[in-house]
């Protein structure tokens, strides 16, 4: 042991964490260490002091009282919450306590904080006196502190510190009061409610989500109406979470005639909750004048999912309001009801974007239903943008049905028509391969021209010999482009296929760029380097 103890000033810090934790087996050696380990506690290293105060605290040594206590401004909050506890172990705990008042703010603090889960019966009297210290830091470690005590009697004092004048010690106070439970405190809560004092009514209303009773629920629902918005929202919150019991009260805050933020909370509580007795308030809410008021409604029928509200809804597919369009075609993708299918698709002639959008994830939604609504959108409407989203949706639903008449729109005049039906082609997968395997022979070039793009993003050897073909379309691009895909494959089986194009001096669009040769001449170099063929 004796060895280690100068190891305690060597100037490696690695070295004196090795020697305390060392050290700290000697419990039997008390003499010899305690003033080691005193001196330990100014080491520059955490690590070291916060070992040095367990040490001392574990000696019960009265040497070990004052360098403990000066340890309660240690800079590291480990260290602190040590020594207040080895301090119980020393006896002086209660004496400390009591002392407080003669030690400056900082340490009155760090010792109440410090305190931490210390609940010893015998502080308890001492630490109800320093609920009344003259710093609020103190006040607030304390009330923390006196909040692991099961003790009825700290009711009372916790009741006067949520008068506290600093809100940080109003608010723990609360929170500890929360934690205590009981009529009484329920009581307080509610009565809270009420106070003047916004910090008060927000507490109140937040720590009362854990009484679970139609008189809490029923005084949350009043506080809908408070004057502050960030009340009304905690007591939207706490009614979420006290649940159905609230929902009839909340039901009648949605009726309010005066504070439409009141019925905002109340329709997106309500959605929150899930109560379908909540329906029918809700629908005639969607009539509200409130754009909010109507959204927040919409919202929450979709959640609800009962098609008793899909009617409702699609009227607001024409409301005046681009976000209630929005939300409204949201709602009714949720409820998956067949009603919705075409008036989602004439939303896609929408003038807002997002609603254009909404509509289309609506669409997707409902699934295979829409299809047949969607295919004939596509081939019958003159709309660009409607064609072009419900392709979108088409791709996204992936029934194989889809795939044929997304194959004729590759011949459409408007490139980002056909570049969708492109991408949504893709989205399909394996079964839309031998579909455009046929479509390789379609008397339209315009197919013709795009389906090797697609075949060699798809990288099925399906295609390998029906894209060899293609180098004899006597389109140029059709060769071309089928060219391209094989180097995607690079497939060696294609080279003889290949070298037949060195010769084709067609240029595919302007007289000054590559013939088609010269652009399957790096094809093939492409296709030999990655076969190792020289």
């Amino acid at each position: 042991m004796e060895p280690l103890i100068p190891l305690l000033q060597d100037p490696e810090a690695k070295v004196r964490i090795k020697a305390i934790y060392a050290l700290n087996r000697f419990q039997d050696e008390n003499e010899k260490l305690i003033e080691p380990m005193i001196i330990a506690l100014t080491d520059p290293y955490p690590e070291v002091r916060s070992v040095a105060a367990s040490y001392l605290g574990k000696t019960g040594d009265k040497r070990a009282i004052e360098p403990l206590i000066e340890a309660l401004t240690d800079s590291d909050a480990q260290v602190r919450i040590i020594s207040v506890a080895n301090l119980a172990k020393v006896g002086v705990l209660e004496k400390m306590i009591e002392e407080l008042p003669d030690l400056n703010p900082s340490m009155r603090a760090f010792f109440m904080a410090g305190l931490g889960d210390n609940s010893k019966k015998d502080i308890f009297e001492a630490l109800l006196k320093v609920l009344k210290d003259r710093e609020a830091k103190v006040r607030l470690a304390t009330v923390a502190a006196v909040s692991n005590f099961s003790d009825t009697r700290i009711i009372e004092p916790l009741i006067e510190a949520i008068k506290d004048e600093d809100a940080k010690v109003s608010r723990q106070a609360f929170a500890a009061l929360g934690k205590i439970g009981g009529k009484r405190v329920n009581s307080l809560f509610i009565d809270s409610l009420k106070s003047e004092d916004i910090e008060a009514r927000d507490a109140a209303a937040l720590h009362l989500a854990g009484f679970q009773n139609e008189e809490t629920a029923e005084a949350l629902a009043q506080a809908l109406r408070d004057k502050e918005w960030r009340v009304i929202g905690t007591a939207h919150k706490s009614l979420i979470k006290i649940g159905k019991i609230a929902v009839p009260f909340l039901i009648e805050a949605l009726n309010d005639e005066y504070s439409y933020l009141c019925r905002y909370a109340a329709a997106v509580a309500l959605g929150e909750i899930g109560d379908k007795q909540a329906v029918v308030v809700l629908i005639s809410a969607l009539k509200d004048w409130n754009q909010d008021v109507r959204w927040a409604a919409i919202v929450a029928l979709g959640r609800i999912g009962d098609k008793r509200a899909v009617e409702a809804l699609l009227n607001c597919l024409s409301d005046k309001n681009y976000n209630v369009r929005a939300y409204a075609a949201d709602a009714l993708g949720k409820l998956r009801d067949e009603r919705a299918i075409e008036p989602l698709i004439e939303a896609f002639k929408d003038e807002s974007q997002t609603v254009r959008k909404q509509s289309t994830k609506a669409l997707i939604e409902l699934g295979g239903v829409a299809l047949p609504a969607l295919i004939q959108s596509l081939i019958y409407t003159n709309n660009v943008t409607t064609r072009f989203n419900a392709i979108f949706a088409l791709g996204q639903i992936k029934d194989i049905r889809a795939i044929q008449p997304l194959i004729i729109t590759l011949k459409d005049s408007d490139l980002a028509i056909r570049s969708n039906a492109i991408a949504a082609l893709k989205q399909m997968g394996q079964p839309a391969i031998m579909a455009l395997i046929e479509a390789l022979s379609e008397k339209d070039k315009w197919i013709r021209r795009n389906v090797p793009d697609i075949l060699g993003q798809f990288g099925d050897k399906s295609a390998i010999t029906p894209l060899i073909a293609a180098l004899k379309d006597e389109d140029v691009l059709v060769r071309l482009n089928a060219a391209e895909a094989l180097g995607k494959f690079g497939d060696a089986v294609a080279l003889p296929a290949l070298e037949s194009l060195r010769g084709d001096t067609t240029t595919p669009f302007f007289k000054d760029e590559e013939t088609v040769g010269q652009k399957v001449e790096k094809i093939i170099r492409k296709i030999k380097d990655r076969n190792h063929l020289f």
